[in-house]
């Protein structure tokens, strides 16, 4: 279970950093989101590549791996967005999601919302795992400038995600495992 954090605290050294940011404003947002030597590079690639918006730029640096993912406007559903930075992120242990201040403050619960969402796979009935086809992933803090954020506001998202969840565990659950009889028992217990 990965573990979110509602707050603009300071970020350890290594930690990798996800900057997602506004076609728009590019140069700024990046400038106001990256250290000196990470805008540098970023900057850098992300002229090279041409980016646009849906596009993620990624790269190590020899502190940490940073992402940068560009968003068409600054006022739009991010739920998709976090998907995409999931499967960016997914083997990294700890990560930092930094969003600009012209983003509404919702963006960092829908970010929250999609990565959750991206997360999801079905393997009630694989026997055999290795360990690295398990993803890392294990905590997200969540920093947006100017804005105050809070666990508090994310419940709805997360209950979101729970229902959202549940649906798609019923609909990849094979006939002879959840018969019409056992899945009205199981909706009966939610009532």
């Amino acid at each position: 279970m990965v573990e979110y954090v509602f707050e603009n605290k300071r970020l350890q050294l290594k930690t990798p950093v996800v900057a997602v940011v506004c076609k728009k404003h590019l140069q700024e947002d990046v400038k106001a989101l990256l250290s000196k030597e990470d805008e540098k590079v970023a900057l850098k690639y992300c002229r090279a590549k041409e980016v646009k918006a849906g596009d993620f730029v990624a790269f190590d640096t020899p502190d940490h791996k940073v992402v940068v993912g560009v968003v068409d406007s600054p006022k739009g559903d991010f739920t998709l967005t976090g998907g995409k930075i999931y499967r960016l992120i997914k083997n990294e242990e700890n990560v930092a999601v930094c969003l600009p201040k012209e983003f509404k403050k919702e963006a960092a619960y829908e970010i929250a919302l999609g990565i959750e969402l991206g997360s999801y796979s079905f393997d009630k009935y694989i026997t055999k795992r290795e360990s690295k086809d398990f993803p890392k992933l294990e905590r997200v803090c969540f920093k947006a400038k100017g804005k105050v954020l809070s666990a508090k506001e994310y419940v709805p998202y997360a209950a979101l995600n729970v229902g959202v969840r549940y649906a798609r565990d019923l609909t990849n659950e094979p006939a002879n495992n959840l018969t019409p009889v056992m899945m009205a028992e199981d909706i009966k217990r939610l009532s």
